[in-house]
């Protein structure tokens, strides 16, 4: 029985070791996970964070906007917005779609300034933004394109991931979400200089050392890295969660099928070009 307990705790202190590792530098869990949500969203870059909104001040700092005007939905969550008016960036509010509930891509034409910096657009209740035409506006006007798609995980529009074309997108692991395990978030993006950017901000100084090859590191960043826990419990999840999605995307388009053809209420066209 000695022998066994002793086993034992040698077994815990060195699992212990194993995500202590994970937290601080990026590997393990924290590494596996970021590889799934890159092959699922089609992206080069995923970086894990503590959550959503921790995603979003992360980007405000690497993509410097402070004191700036962006373009964004006044129909979201408070914490979308949060980090950005932190840093006194003043927000634009464009109109919604009436189908989605998100962005209007012809609203956000007119709101457009000198002093707008980035769109930030919000996939609300889970629905996906025009992904598309929001590409092309930041594009034609050379703004950013930042997308809180918190909420949408799993789910699609014109066959692309949700907000799969932004310049970066922040995905949440909260209570609630598609894809739960207490709390955590990460970013997402093909651009290597805010991916770089992102983990001199909100990185420990071991994994700056290790994915930016500094030899002088960032101690004052913040401390954005998910827990190591919170990151083994969303690869585990992972293919559950979307399981459940798709089902529950199934159902909810049968009921608005058998809705249009009762005829009692007015036509219900939302597939999304999925």
């Amino acid at each position: 029985m000695t022998n066994l307990t002793s086993a034992l705790k040698s077994y815990v202190r060195m699992q212990t070791y194993k995500l202590q590792g994970a937290h601080l530098t990026g590997t393990g869990s924290v590494a596996a996970l970021e590889r799934r949500l890159c092959d699922h969203y089609g992206l080069r870059h995923a970086l894990c964070v503590s959550s959503a909104t921790t995603g979003l001040l992360g980007l405000a700092l690497a993509l410097e906007l402070h004191e700036f005007d962006f373009v964004t939905t006044p129909y979201t969550y408070g914490a979308s917005l949060a980090s950005w008016l932190l840093l006194r960036n003043r927000p634009i509010f464009a109109d919604i779609d009436p189908r989605t509930l998100g962005l209007d891509p012809k609203s956000i034409r007119h709101r457009i300034t000198p002093r707008t910096r980035a769109i930030l657009a919000v996939d609300i209740f889970g629905i996906p933004s025009d992904t598309l035409a929001l590409r092309k506006l930041a594009d034609k006007y050379g703004i950013w394109y930042i997308a809180d798609a918190a909420q949408s995980f799993g789910a699609k529009r014109d066959n692309l991931p949700a907000s799969a074309l932004a310049d970066a997108l922040v995905v949440s692991f909260t209570t609630g979400k598609p894809l739960c395990v207490g709390e955590g978030g990460a970013v997402l993006t093909n651009r290597s200089d805010i991916y770089e950017k992102l983990i001199w901000w909100t990185q420990h100084p071991r994994r700056q050392r290790r994915d930016l090859g500094l030899t002088l590191d960032n101690e004052f960043a913040l401390n954005g890295r998910i827990h190591p826990w919170a990151a083994s419990e969303a690869g585990r999840l992972f293919d559950s969660a979307l399981n459940r999605i798709a089902a529950h995307q199934k159902a909810c388009f049968e009921i608005i099928c058998a809705l249009n053809e009762s005829g009692m209420t007015e036509p219900i066209h939302f597939n999304l070009g999925l």
